[in-house]
């Protein structure tokens, strides 16, 4: 999104944008807590060697739940204890589309996907600014909850009432009024109600 931006802006806008932005990403770096600081410096060792702090192992055992439940699922809320029998711990997903999958079965897991895809579909149908911002919006969203299970969190539902909203605001058309003059000719159904009148000019 911000390199979309930065392509639109003057060369002196883009100096600024850019030094405002390394100077947010050093405070950040300094104010972030030493154990989340950690936790991400080791992301990199779970991915190649580790299990994502146990979710590869959560995930495993929702899959084998769902060759089970495949169709309609084991019902909302209930992947902890679906799984507690493989991983005798009553785990969330800690991944939305697993979640989705394994609880409301395959059906649920199409309505989700369509709710998804109309989602994307609006996005392309609007401006070109407006388009970027709500792409970076869901693709952020989307690597969010690949990690977390926000199927049931507000942020997700507002996101996608706010997306519905702006969509349905880009789709109205404002409609100007016609003004009639005596060169103008007249609709055929006003033809009918007869001549022209000085109050319809």
């Amino acid at each position: 999104m911000l390199g979309f931006l930065a392509m639109k802006m003057t060369p002196g806008r883009r100096a600024a944008c850019l030094c405002l932005g390394a100077v947010v990403v050093i405070g950040g770096l300094l104010l972030i807590p030493g154990n989340i600081l950690s936790r991400y410096q080791n992301m990199f060792e779970e991915v190649q060697a580790g299990t994502l702090t146990h979710r590869t192992l959560i995930w495993t055992a929702g899959l084998e739940v769902f060759r089970d439940h495949a169709l309609l699922g084991t019902g909302a809320g209930s992947y902890g204890a679906a799984v507690l029998r493989a991983i005798d711990v009553p785990y969330v997903a800690h991944n939305t589309f697993f979640s989705v999958l394994v609880e409301l079965g395959v059906i649920g897991a199409m309505l989700f996907c369509g709710m998804l895809a109309s989602a994307v579909y609006a996005v392309f149908h609007m401006a070109q600014r407006e388009r970027y911002l709500w792409l970076a919006m869901l693709l952020t969203w989307t690597v969010g909850v690949s990690a977390l299970t926000w199927e049931y969190r507000k942020p997700t539902w507002f996101l996608f009432a706010i997306l519905a909203a702006h969509a349905g605001c880009c789709r109205l058309v404002v409609r100007r009024p016609v003004i009639y003059t005596a060169a103008t000719p007249l609709p055929q159904w006003q033809q009918s109600l007869g001549p022209r009148t000085v109050d319809s000019l």
